[in-house]
């Protein structure tokens, strides 16, 4: 009996980055930066420094993402809530790369949840309470937030309370038990 053997050589394309660092928020104005990313300049360079011990990569490859950009890929999904291939078009990066940063930023900000988000110590008396008010298990608290309208203060950062509605407003969160009755966050 023979045997056919067919050699098969595959050739490796070359991988081609694609250098489009506009979408950096350097190049662009604080109005552009909200709109895009639905943080402000200072707000974006803020959660670089948390993230930055999270997001540095090891490697000191040549195209290596810094953790501004991955930042700024992870926040673009997120507030547009576009497609991967979508958000990798717009930022000049590969699909696959942006699914990995959305990943690892994802990871990163849950990582560093509990440094900012507390929950109250007793929740079963809560519980209850919702359950007899309005039949809801598991419930502890409702939360809702809204735009309130200023007068927009004048110097420097005035455009830092404009909207994404275009309009001057601090935005407000509450959080309220079954009665009602607001209760302020502690780490407010």
């Amino acid at each position: 009996m023979a045997a056919l053997f067919v050699s098969v050589t595959t050739t490796k394309h070359k991988k081609e980055y694609r250098e489009n660092t506009t979408y950096l928020n350097d190049n662009l104005t604080p109005r552009e930066c909200r709109e895009r990313y639905r943080f402000s300049p200072d707000g974006i360079d803020s959660l670089c420094k948390i993230l930055h011990d999270k997001l540095q990569s090891e490697t000191e490859r040549l195209h290596v993402l810094s953790v501004k950009e991955k930042a700024l890929i992870a926040l673009r999904y997120y507030a547009t809530g576009s497609f991967m291939q979508t958000v990798g078009d717009t930022l000049g990066r590969d699909k696959s790369t942006v699914s990995r940063t959305i990943a690892s930023v994802t990871n990163a900000l849950c990582d560093i949840t509990d440094q900012y988000i507390k929950w109250p110590s007793d929740t079963s008396q809560n519980k209850s309470s919702f359950y007899r008010v309005s039949g809801f298990p598991n419930v502890i608290g409702c939360i809702d937030g809204t735009h309130v309208r200023i007068i927009q203060p004048g110097g420097e950062r005035q455009r830092a309370y404009i909207n994404r509605k275009r309009f001057p407003s601090i935005n407000v969160m509450g959080v309220v038990d079954h009665s009602g009755n607001l209760n302020i966050p502690p780490f407010i």
